[in-house]
Parts: C-alpha cells; structure tokens; sequence
C-alpha cells in the first residue's frame, strides 16, 4: 500500500540541497585543476610534494562525502511517503547494503518477533543508520552481535535493536541524535547517521531513543502502525 501524497521539502532543506549542489561543483572544479596542475609538476615533484597532492585529494573525497550525508539528512527531513513493506524486508534490505561490512566485523544478525510487521520503507534506511552505527562502534575484543525484535501496542510498533558494541554515558543519550555530533574521534564518520534516522522517525509520527547498558546498548523505535496492518 502506498498514498499518492507528493514528498515536500521545507525551505531549510530546499537550502540545505542548494549548498550541497553547489559546494560540490566546486569540489569537483577545484579536484579537476588539481589534477591538471599535479601532471603538469610530476616530473619535478619530490615526495613531499607527492604527498601534498595525495592530502589534497583525500580533503576533497571527504568533504564530497560530507556533502553527500548532508543531502541524505536533507532528504530525510520530507513529509513521509508511506510505502508499506513488512520489517522483515526492511531488515533484509539494510543487511544487505552492508554486507560487506557486517561480514568484515565478523557480526551476526539475530531477528525475533518481527512476523505480520509492516512498516514505512524508509524504515530501511533507519536500520542502515543503526547498522553502520554499530559497526563503526563495535568493541574489538568480540564479535559484533546485533539483535533486532519488535513488538505492537495498541496503534503504535516497538522496534529494538540492540548490539553489543562500546557502550556510552547516559547524558549522551540524546545528544548523540543531534547533527554532526561525534562522541568520539572516527574517522570515518560525520556525526549523521543517528541524526538521519531520527528525521525519518519523526517524520513517520514516531520516536527513537537509545539507552546504554554494560556490553552494549539499544536503540527503540517507536512509529505507528498505520492503516496498512488493518489492510494486511
């Protein structure tokens, strides 16, 4: 079941677009002349010089990839269009988009309770959120482990997903959904995911919180069930 309701942006996020668009073009103008001016010096560059460029380009790849999160967090922020899968897909989905990565941290996926569940398809996008987060937060002395289940109240779903990754303060709870909040040094990361996904819970008309435990910790989504459970 889908609406035929057209996605709106707010004007922050059209904004928001628009400085993505933009920064990126001249990202990809400034890497061009980069790269034009590096084969013009190859043959007198030493390694100094070599490793200039190299730094150059990397700041270029990562502020691309900047931008590109912050289109997803812009994205994230429009009206929710409600095409209804089962959480069983939606888990399927995001498992499969960081296969890869899930394979390399050695992790094992456990999901219960889920059956007769259906939910917006952009709830996929959450779970990704929350997979990437536990991969990049797994303790490196065990085997991650993730733990999806999920249970109905009345109108509203209760999704929990769980992992057994570094666990953290409880006054961070909440500022760890806040945009470009990094609680610790990563690299690889922009402080957006847990952001991304609060946007799109929000925007379904629900809620996500996490809570912290030794070992590990659980992220709660809380979404109404919509007119589509009563349909299935």
């Amino acid at each position: 079941m889908s609406t035929n309701a057209k996605p709106q942006y707010d004007s922050a996020d059209l904004l928001l677009f628009q400085i993505v668009h933009d920064v990126r073009a001249l990202l990809r103008k400034g890497h061009t002349r980069a790269q034009i001016l590096q084969r013009k010096l190859e043959p007198q560059c030493d390694a100094e010089a070599r490793y200039i460029f190299e730094e150059v380009f990397a700041a270029h790849s990562d502020l691309d990839r900047l931008m590109a999160r912050l289109a997803v967090y812009a994205e994230a922020g429009r009206a929710a269009a409600y095409d209804w899968v089962s959480l069983d897909v939606a888990i399927l989905g995001a498992k499969l988009q960081f296969k890869t990565a899930l394979e390399e941290a050695g992790a094992q996926l456990s999901v219960s309770d889920t059956a007769g569940i259906r939910v917006s398809s952009s709830i996929q996008t959450v779970l990704a959120e929350l997979f990437a987060n536990a991969i990049r937060f797994r303790d490196p002395n065990r085997p991650l482990r993730i733990a999806i289940s999920a249970s109905a109240d009345g109108d509203r779903h209760l999704i929990r997903v769980g992992n057994n990754g570094r666990s953290w303060s409880a006054n961070h709870s909440e500022k760890m959904f806040e945009p470009l909040q990094k609680l610790e040094a990563c690299p690889d990361g922009f402080g957006l995911g847990l952001a991304i996904a609060r946007r799109i819970v929000e925007g379904l008309g629900g809620k996500i919180w996490a809570e912290s435990a030794p070992g590990g910790g659980t992220f709660f989504i809380e979404i109404p069930t919509g007119d589509c459970d009563a349909a299935s």
